[in-house]
This record gives C-alpha cells, structure tokens and sequence, in this order.
C-alpha cells in the first residue's frame, strides 16, 4: 500500500511540477510586460515555499499530540482573531469611493492640491 501512495504522490508532483513549468516558460503576456523578471520570482517563491511546507511537515511530525493540540488551538485563535480585524475594519466599495474622491476635491478646493493629483485618481487603478 505504502508503494501505491508513494507513486500516487510522485506522479501529482510530477503533474504539478510541469504545469508549474509550462505556466512559468510560456506566460501569455511575457514579450509585452517590461518586468522580466518576474518568472524567474515567481519560480524561486514556488521552490521557497515548497522548503517550507517540507519544513514544516518535519516539524509537525516532530511534536507531541499535546503540542499539536496547542498548535492547532492558537492557529484557530489566529485565524478568528484576524478574521475579527478584518470584519471590524472594511469598508464597502461603494462609500470607499464617493469618499476617496470628496477629500481629494475638498484638498482641492482648499488649494493644497493640483488638478492634475485630482485627475490621477483613477489613473493608477
């Protein structure tokens, strides 16, 4: 059985390992994007977070049923935690807007700002 998974395992990361590379060789917009560089970036994250994720595997397997218990308690703490920042701070879109351009007119109106500030608004979206 352990022979079947292991080739099940291989055969995935194989699977992944050439769309990873099909999606870093050819990348659709790659001649008409000035930053070059950029698969090559995206290749060494994928590898760096692959290190990780097998780091953390020999971590895991490393701790106690109680450790784990504890680890998995904070990891939830956390993800609630920053779930309730996340629900306490949004801002919905539609007043997010209005209100980004009525300060930017109002900074206008009162001469700190230029037109060309004003009309940039959009400009970088």
């Amino acid at each position: 059985m352990k022979a079947v998974v292991k080739s099940v395992n291989w055969l995935a990361a194989a699977v992944l390992v050439v769309a990873v590379g099909m999606a870093w060789l050819q990348p659709i917009h790659f001649f008409g994007n000035p930053d070059w560089a950029s698969p090559v970036v995206q290749l060494v994250m994928v590898l760096g977070l692959l290190v990780m994720t097998m780091a953390g595997r020999q971590v895991l397997k490393q701790l106690s049923s109680r450790q784990y218990r504890w680890l998995l308690i904070g990891l939830v703490g956390l993800i609630a935690i920053v779930q309730i920042l996340i629900a306490t701070s949004f801002v919905d879109v539609a007043r997010a807007d209005p209100f980004f351009v009525r300060q930017q007119a109002l900074l206008l109106a009162r001469g700190s700002h230029h037109w060309q500030h004003y009309f940039m608004i959009y400009g970088r979206l």
